[in-house]
């Protein structure tokens, strides 16, 4: 049984790295739209950015 919660304590400690540079990732190109002058687009897309960020991790 230790075996298994160890695992699944890997498990979760990927799955928070990978949430994690999501929102690096989202972040930075929120970013990238703001200095644009796409302050819209960049607030907008904040939602699906970070669940197509999600869905592909």
């Amino acid at each position: 049984m230790v075996t298994g919660h160890s695992d699944a304590v890997l498990a979760s400690v990927r799955y928070a790295e990978r949430t994690v540079g999501g929102y690096e990732d989202v972040l930075s190109r929120a970013e990238i739209r703001a200095r644009e002058g796409k302050v819209v687009y960049a607030i907008w897309h904040l939602g699906p950015d970070k669940l197509h960020t999600e869905v592909h991790c």
